[in-house]
């Protein structure tokens, strides 16, 4: 019998896999490592249930997430094209 030696290493992906492996002879002696990712999305807190998306105004605007959990972005319109801010000094009506 010729004795000989086979190296091998493979790498997968999605759960992570590292290996080498050697093959002498008849036996194969390896090390593996698995990696694998865990999410967690469970949480005590509840799920925002508000709105995602504002239109800037004159008011101050309060989005009521304290302690809530987001699951998106919040989207902030620009100021739309046809509004215009009226004011007035106490002789002039301006509109800007």
């Amino acid at each position: 019998m010729i004795a000989r030696t086979v190296t091998v290493t493979a790498v997968f992906s999605s759960n992570i896999i590292e290996a080498t492996a050697t093959i002498t002879d008849t036996v194969v002696e390896a090390d593996a490592t698995l990696t694998t990712s865990v999410r967690h999305w469970q949480t005590e807190y509840p799920d925002y249930e508000g709105t995602y998306e504002i239109t800037p105004s004159a008011e101050a605007q309060t989005l009521p997430s304290t302690d809530t959990v987001m699951h998106g972005d919040i989207v902030i319109n620009p100021i739309p094209s046809n509004y215009g801010r009226i004011t007035y000094d106490g002789t002039v009506i301006t509109v800007s």
